[in-house]
Formats: C-alpha cells, sequence, structure tokens
C-alpha cells in the first residue's frame, strides 16, 4: 500500500494564503450580490422600519396582480354567454383572494367582491350586463 506523508507545517503559508482568498473572494462576491439584490437607490443598509416598508409595498404589488387578474377573469366571462356554474365557482375563488390582504387594498377588495357578486347575478339573469360593466369600471378604478 501506498503511504503519502504531508507535512502542513512546512507549507502553512500555502494554506493561510488560500483561506484568505477565499475568503476575499467570497466578500467581493456577497457584496456584489447585495448591491444587486438592494432594493433602493442608492444601494444601502436598510434600517428595520425601511424592511417593514418594503416588504409591504411587495405584499401590496403582489395582492394587486391577484385582484387584477380575478377583475379580468370576471371581464372575459361577460364576454361569454352566462354560465351561474362557472360564475359560482369564480365568485367563490374571488371570495378566498378578497377574505383577507393589505389594508390598503380594503376597498379595492370590496369593489371586487361586488363585481364577483354582479357576475353571479348577470349570469343567473338577476341584473343586466351594463350594470356589470359599471361593476367592473368601478373596480377598475380602484385597482390602478
Amino acid at each position: 500500500m501506498l503511504e503519502i506523508d504531508l507535512d502542513l507545517r512546512e507549507r502553512a503559508w500555502v494554506t493561510y494564503l488560500a483561506l484568505a482568498l477565499t475568503l476575499a473572494l467570497g466578500l467581493v462576491g456577497l457584496a456584489l450580490i447585495g448591491q444587486n439584490a438592494t432594493p433602493v437607490e442608492p444601494a444601502r443598509v436598510l434600517a428595520w422600519s425601511d424592511w417593514q416598508v418594503l416588504q409591504a409595498r411587495r405584499a401590496h404589488n403582489a395582492e394587486l396582480v391577484v385582484l387584477r387578474q380575478d377583475l379580468n377573469s370576471i371581464a372575459l366571462m361577460l364576454q361569454k354567454s352566462p354560465d351561474p356554474i362557472s360564475a359560482q365557482v369564480l365568485q367563490a375563488r374571488i371570495a378566498k383572494h378578497t377574505n383577507s390582504g393589505q389594508p390598503t387594498l380594503g376597498m379595492a377588495r370590496a369593489s371586487l367582491q361586488n363585481a364577483a357578486d354582479g357576475l353571479a347575478a348577470w349570469s343567473e339573469s338577476q341584473i343586466e350586463r351594463e350594470a356589470l360593466i359599471e361593476l367592473i369600471q368601478t373596480t377598475e378604478s380602484f385597482l390602478k
């Protein structure tokens, strides 16, 4: 059997150099990633309150996307012939989305739920198409 004996004490400086180089490259890499990932201009360290505002803004924007998609689904269903079953399924899905969320979108959620209820009523011939269009337009004004 072949035995290899390494004496690292003789080349300890190589180990330290490799460790220092790895650490330096790691720190430079983290700095570059951090600079690109920091969501404020100019790039700076975020205070806790800034971070909370950023998180709330991201949650607001994500919820806004979902609400706009739901409104678009209502508008697409309006272009088809009335279907009470599809309207009921969409109404239930929208009810889940409008049940809770960011406080700043409360009026938009309520308006979207009214539009979903209007879609269900239109699909059962309880309201006119024009009334539903008005509900959609009102909701759209909240989602701008």
